[in-house]
């Protein structure tokens, strides 16, 4: 399968880390992405960690249909699924890297990335989702409880494992 003919020139491989989260604001704010105010407070968070050092991480992206839930699913229930198809949570670190190698974006659908929960509760953000809206370009933070159940038509953003993509963490 392809990264997803849905959603035209999102790259394969994105580069992730190597610079400061002040520096990452930065680059965030000159290429014209707004966030909101989850975004930013996910962002700010000591529990989001940028590495030190830049590596790559192949993704690929898919509806929740596309993993066999026409009805829809929870994030547990995507999870468990993930290995059969070679996929993984993304680095929570990902989401604005991804917004910066992605500027192109069309202005539907958006790109929800799916990472591991920063925090078990539902009024903290839980991730970021990319968007491309009339009023520019965002990376917006979301917040979801435990039973939220992702519609089927929703596009994922996933890792592809060391085993499927034959890239490592190291290049």
């Amino acid at each position: 399968m392809s990264n997803d003919v849905s959603v035209p020139n999102v790259p394969s491989v994105v580069t992730v880390g190597g610079v400061t989260k002040d520096q990452l604001r930065r680059e965030l704010r000159q290429a014209g992405v707004s966030l909101n105010a989850m975004g930013q407070t996910l962002l700010a968070d000591d529990r989001l960690t940028i590495s030190e050092s830049s590596y790559l991480v192949p993704i690929v992206v898919r509806t929740v249909r596309d993993l066999g839930f026409s009805e829809g699913a929870t994030a547990a229930q995507i999870e468990r699924c993930l290995s059969e198809f070679g996929f993984e949570a993304c680095p929570a670190e990902l989401a604005p890297f991804l917004r910066l190698q992605f500027l192109d974006q069309p202005k539907e659908p958006r790109l929800t990335v799916f990472s591991r929960l920063i925090s078990p509760y539902d009024v903290f953000p839980n991730g970021f989702y990319l968007q491309n809206r009339k009023d520019g370009l965002w990376l917006r933070g979301y917040t979801a409880s435990f039973d939220w159940v992702f519609p089927p038509d929703e596009n994922l953003v996933f890792k592809l494992s060391e085993r499927t993509s034959g890239v490592s963490r190291n290049g």
